[in-house]
């Protein structure tokens, strides 16, 4: 239904910018019912359209991490970041992205950014716990809790 809305308001899209929105949301769509492949080509699109929109790289970021490409993900997490320095859900899920890679180390650093924007997030907390308490990374944080279409990707 999402899909079909976001597609209604692409084709009334007057500025790149209103493209570039209706692209992303296209984008979020289909990573909420798991087409990664579909959601990667709407948010390709999306920064044809607008390559200074954050959200669009945040997802696509989240669609490379989908179709198990943690470093297209992690590249993209840092276009957005670049943009939008504020933006804790994608350092949650860079986050997320270095610990599939093995890279606990970062992984800490941006949940510690996490918490420094926003104190009572008790996910970037739990991790923190977790990872702490191991030199490795640990079974118990899974990378893809909120990757990926869950509550606080996006």
């Amino acid at each position: 239904m999402r899909v079909g809305g976001c597609s209604r308001l692409l084709a009334e899209a007057r500025t790149p910018r209103q493209r570039a929105i209706a692209l992303d949301g296209r984008c979020w769509a289909n990573i909420d019912r798991g087409a990664f492949a579909d959601a990667l080509a709407d948010c390709n699109s999306a920064i044809r359209a607008d390559d200074q929109y954050p959200y669009a790289f945040h997802n696509r970021g989240v669609a490379y991490a989908g179709l198990q490409n943690p470093t297209a993900a992690i590249a993209d997490f840092n276009r957005a970041l670049a943009m939008r320095p504020t933006f804790s859900n994608t350092l949650i899920n860079r986050a997320k992205a270095n610990i599939t890679l093995g890279n606990t180390q970062a992984a800490v650093r941006d949940y510690e950014d996490v918490l420094r924007l926003k104190p009572d997030n008790e996910e970037a907390k739990s991790a923190l716990n977790i990872l702490r308490g191991s030199a490795s990374t640990s079974s118990s944080i899974n990378p893809t809790n909120s990757l990926c279409g869950s509550v606080g990707c996006n």
